[in-house]
Order: structure tokens, then C-alpha cells, then sequence
């Protein structure tokens, strides 16, 4: 392994930095920030970043899509890349995807304090759109070529604004996403660090979470069609009641698929919207989400093709009609074991306690990994709580993880495999 010489990063430029970035779209009545890709806030904060980058020498740019990258390093080198994002989701936390975008930042500013000569260029990337306000991992996804303009044509935010639309008022031409993506030979690998956002590393007291793996998801639209009628004078054994099967189709799901689940695998369903919505009438139409996360392709086919006999079945006993769509899919991947094994081995050179783990949640690690050499670096989540104003990291951890972070990147820079 290479050496390091002694390069620490400095936890007091990082703290300022991440207590900085929360200002973009801080929204004093909940504590949380909002800062979905594309905004006014977003905007604002990705001005921001460009500025910090250019301060400490990077040379900067912004992609097709609004990535916004960082360069260390002539043009005519393989680039290591070290990204996340810096959008949230309404009412999220302070570390979510900016800690990794920051954090990288901090290692470009050791690398320039440093006398260290290196074999690959070193990229720091904000991707835009991690959290889907319009269309999940966009910005990892146009960078590997894996975006379709179809997607783009026919996206309506959570706002329901068009895709299209937004990114012409941001500055971009949507027709022009193609542009985002990457020759292969341009990278070297890529590598993440992120808070767990689950309570496993707090609760086993370990320092860093080296990531094997991440789970896939498959978001899917469900549809119960009844009929409307009224409540008071049509028995319950002739209603056609859209609500009372998507009701019994959830609880048969749970109580028949749970324990079927193995230990990396989730369903949830969410925003269920009911018409006519009134307590007098029989509801016609029962509309929902249903979310699968499954640590490989099989159990999410699996998972999804039980779910659906389930409600098949169901809204056959109440006389409705059922429909289901796949809104999106994002396959499992796995990280380079040529990466893990660089983590652990950084891990116990300086002493930090580190675990093997799977991650839950979605990261752009995930994309990248379908065509380059990928690894995703954990650190302690307080309470296992993300996605929320109370989300936090200690001081400590934020130091040990950037610093592993720091040094599995100097590794990157100075090996040839």
C-alpha cells in the first residue's frame, strides 16, 4: 500500500463547509433543507460549490445534465472519481450526498497541500437529481450513457412540472443529455462516501461501513377500479369497493410475503390516494405505490410477480379491476472487490474498526458500478436516522470517514490496477 505521508484532512474546513452548504434551501419552520435538483436552491448551493472548488485550484464544469465536476489533473489522464449529490428530498438532513461531495472536496485540498505525485487524475463530482425529483440517479445515469430521451420527454416532477421544461429555465437543452455521457477510458473508478443511514454500524460500535454491495429497487403504480355508490344503502357484500381490496391486498402482502423476505429485502407501500374521497360513497379507484428493495434481480421478480397474484386474486373476490405498471428499476449492484479490499486494508492500517455490509438505500455508486470499478465507504448514522432535519454524524465520525475516504483515494491515484 502506498504511503500517505501523513496527510490528515482538516476537520474544521470540512465542518464549516457542510454547515455552509445547509443554508441552500434551510427551511426554518421544520429544521430540514430543501433542495430538489433543478431549483432556485439548488442552484444557488451548486453556485456555491463551483466557487469552493475553483478557491482551492480545481477546474470546473458542468455537464449536459447539471453535474457539476471538479478536475485535478491534465485532461489526458484516467480520472478517479469520488461523487454524491446535493439535492435532498423535502425536509431532509444536512449529510445526505453532501457529505460525500464535501468530503471529497476536503481530499482535492490535501492532495494540493500534499507533495504526493500521482499516476490518474482526481474528479470531484455533485450528481444531479440523486433523489429523484424528477427521475432517480439522473446524473449518474447520463454520465454512463444509460439515460433515454424518452424518459426525459415524458417526466413530470413530484410538482408536477415537466422535466423538459425545468431544464430549459435552468440553462440546459434537454435534447443535448447525451452529451453527459462518459467515454469508458476516461475513468479509473469511482468511490462514495455516505452516511449509513441505518442504526447497524452506531448499534456495533464500528467506524466504517465497507460496502459489498447495494440493493435493487423496483417502484411499481398499482390501480383498483370499482364502482362509486352509496354507502348507506348498498350492502357491504355487493359493493365494489377499491379501497377495502388495495387495503386487503397490503395486508395480504405483508402477512403471507414477510416472512419470505430475506434479510436485504423490503416492501413498502405509500401514497395511497383514494376517489371520490368521501366517507358516504364507496370509493371507485384506489391508487398506490409499491416499493421492492432486494439484494439481487430474482427476489425483486420474485417479490413484484407475488404481489401481483395477490392483488389479482383479490380484486377478483370484490369484483374490481386491477392494474399494476413498473415506474422504475434500478438493478442491485456490486462494489470491486479490488476497492472493498483497499477500504479494509486503509481500515486497518489506521486502526479503524470496519464491518462488510450491504447498503439499503440507493446510491449513484450503484450506476457507476455497471461500467467502472465502484466502492461506497459508510460511516455511523446517530440513531439510524436519515432523510430528516435530525439527521447526524458525529464530529469523529465525519473525521475517520473522510480520512479513510482521503486515503483509499491516494491508492486509487498511485496503483495501475
Amino acid at each position: 500500500m502506498s504511503e500517505c505521508n501523513g496527510v490528515d484532512i482538516n476537520l474544521d474546513r470540512l465542518v464549516a463547509d457542510l454547515k455552509e452548504l445547509s443554508k441552500f434551501g434551510y427551511d426554518k419552520k421544520t429544521g430540514g433543507i430543501f433542495r430538489p435538483a433543478y431549483s432556485l436552491a439548488y442552484k444557488e448551493s451548486v453556485n456555491w460549490l463551483i466557487s469552493k472548488m475553483q478557491d482551492c485550484g480545481l477546474s470546473t464544469s458542468v455537464d449536459a445534465v447539471g453535474n457539476v465536476i471538479g478536475r485535478l489533473g491534465p485532461r489526458d489522464l484516467p480520472a478517479v472519481i469520488c461523487g454524491s449529490h446535493i439535492d435532498s428530498v423535502p425536509g431532509g438532513g444536512k449529510l445526505d450526498g453532501t457529505l460525500g461531495v464535501l468530503a471529497g472536496l476536503e481530499v482535492a485540498r490535501c492532495i494540493l497541500e500534499s507533495s504526493n505525485q500521482f499516476k490518474f487524475a482526481l474528479e470531484i463530482i455533485a450528481f444531479v437529481d440523486e433523489e429523484g425529483a424528477y427521475i432517480s440517479l439522473l446524473g449518474s445515469r447520463a454520465m454512463i450513457g444509460d439515460l433515454k430521451k424518452f424518459e426525459i420527454d415524458n417526466c413530470l416532477g413530484r410538482d408536477g412540472q415537466s422535466l423538459k421544461l425545468i431544464m430549459q429555465q435552468y440553462g440546459l437543452d434537454p435534447d443535448g443529455f447525451i452529451n453527459a455521457a462518459r467515454p469508458k477510458e476516461e475513468i479509473k473508478a469511482y468511490i462514495e462516501l455516505h452516511i449509513e443511514q441505518g442504526p447497524v454500524l452506531e448499534n456495533c460500535s464500528i467506524d466504517i461501513g465497507v460496502v459489498e454491495g447495494i440493493v435493487g429497487l423496483l417502484t411499481s403504480e398499482f390501480n383498483f377500479s370499482g364502482q362509486a355508490n352509496h354507502a348507506g344503502t348498498t350492502p357491504v357484500s355487493l359493493r365494489q369497493d377499491a379501497l377495502r381490496a388495495a387495503s386487503e391486498t397490503i395486508t395480504k402482502c405483508f402477512t403471507q410475503l414477510e416472512e419470505d423476505l430475506n434479510g436485504d429485502a423490503r416492501l413498502t407501500f405509500g401514497n395511497l390516494d383514494v376517489s371520490p374521497g368521501a366517507s358516504n360513497v364507496v370509493p371507485s379507484l384506489s391508487r398506490g405505490l409499491q416499493e421492492i428493495r432486494a439484494a439481487n434481480s430474482i427476489d425483486l421478480d420474485r417479490i413484484y410477480n407475488q404481489t401481483l397474484e395477490i392483488a389479482n386474486d383479490t380484486a377478483h373476490t370484490h369484483k374490481v379491476t386491477f392494474e399494476s405498471k413498473i415506474l422504475s428499476r434500478d438493478e442491485p449492484a456490486k462494489m470491486a472487490e479490488s476497492i472493498t479490499s483497499i477500504i479494509s486494508s486503509v481500515c486497518s492500517a489506521n486502526g479503524y474498526s470496519h464491518m462488510l455490509m450491504k447498503s439499503g438505500a440507493g446510491h449513484d455508486a450503484q450506476v457507476m458500478a455497471k461500467y467502472f470499478k465502484s466502492g461506497l465507504i459508510f460511516i455511523p448514522s446517530c440513531k439510524g436516522i436519515s432523510h430528516n432535519a435530525e439527521e447526524h454524524s458525529s464530529e469523529r465520525s465525519l473525521e475517520i470517514g473522510t480520512n479513510a475516504l482521503c486515503k483509499t483515494i491516494f491508492e486509487l491515484l498511485h496503483c495501475e490496477h
